[in-house]
């Protein structure tokens, strides 16, 4: 079993990811085989913003399914959340700007697996978004 320095990773990875060059020095960025990770304990949040104009939300879906194909149900490790009104990575007309690290850390830390986030932002009442399942 993993020490608990390093039983769990701390990521936060945003959805362009997906759209990464397949082969990034041995790193394979499509690969939807995260058994190892899962089985070291990591943790992973990804997130993508639903008016993102540069990456569709489409390829976060795509690999959040991919690896529930090849691995199950992933909600003990992996959790997607697709931003209403974010665009590229943050920003836009509503609230967008969610604690992500803080969220991981709660996760990995305290074993409060989320399935809600809160979006707040200088416009707007802070909204509850629900993780995509």
């Amino acid at each position: 079993e993993a020490s608990p320095k390093h039983r769990a990773s701390l990521h936060v990875v945003a959805g362009e990811a997906a759209l990464a060059p397949h082969d990034r020095g041995g790193l394979d960025v499509l690969a939807a085989d995260l058994s190892a990770f899962r089985a070291h304990g990591g943790k992973l949040i990804m997130y993508h913003g639903w008016n993102d104009p540069a990456i569709s939300p489409g390829y976060s879906l795509a690999y959040h399914s991919a690896v529930k194909k090849k691995l199950g149900e992933p909600s003990d490790f992996l959790r997607l959340w697709l931003v209403p009104g974010m665009l590229h990575c943050g920003g836009g007309a509503v609230p967008t700007t969610v604690d992500w690290a803080g969220t991981l850390a709660g996760w990995v830390e305290e074993g409060r697996a989320p399935e809600v986030i809160i979006a707040r932002g200088a416009t707007g009442a802070p909204r509850m978004i629900a993780r995509e399942k």
